[in-house]
């Protein structure tokens, strides 16, 4: 009977430990799977990012190339601008990251922002823009150009394919024949 009873015992210690180790293979079964499974993944992230790479890359040249065609329209612009500046040279400048700097070159070197620039270079700065931007009209007021720069604007202007209606409280001493000047 106790050998009975050790055999049932032994029996039901093999049931338990067969019941674990089904379970324990069960358990690296679907380890398996989740390996499987996370190596896939894996595969496919590893895709996403040479996507990506390829992506970056590609928006990187996009970039460089709307830059250059910015500049190209920019200098073309620029030159327009020159035109009619009685001084200095306008900056328009655009960064890689796509900041824009708008300014003046002064005679002296000195590169000053649009915000920087005193009332007479702003007034010549938004003219020379109006030009270049092929304005059949330009109406500006001339006021805050001194007595030296406002003729050399005049005459600049004066040889341009524009209408130019400039007010001014102080008139240059000599106009020339080119603009017709109206008192108030």
């Amino acid at each position: 009977m106790q050998e009975t009873k050790l055999h049932e015992d032994l029996i039901t210690g093999l049931k338990a430990k067969i019941k674990t180790l089904r379970a324990d293979k069960d358990m690296f079964v679907k380890a398996q799977g989740i390996v499987q499974e996370a190596e896939k993944l894996s595969g496919e992230a590893l895709k996403k990012r040479e996507e990506i790479a390829t992506m970056k890359a590609a928006n990187a040249e996009l970039i460089t190339t709307k830059n250059a065609e910015v500049a190209k329209g920019l200098s073309g612009m620029i030159e327009k601008m020159k035109e009619v500046l009685p001084e200095g040279w306008p900056l328009i400048n655009v960064g890689e990251d796509g900041s824009v700097f708008i300014g003046w070159q002064r005679p002296d070197g000195k590169q000053v922002a649009y915000s920087g620039l005193s009332g007479g270079e702003k007034v010549a700065y938004d003219a020379a823009l109006c030009y270049a931007l092929k304005a059949n009209v330009i109406v500006s007021e001339f006021a805050e150009l001194d007595d030296d720069h406002l003729p050399m604007a005049m005459e600049k202007f004066a040889a341009m394919d524009v209408q130019c209606l400039l007010s001014t409280c102080h008139g240059p001493e000599e106009v020339s024949a080119d603009w017709m000047v109206v008192r108030l």
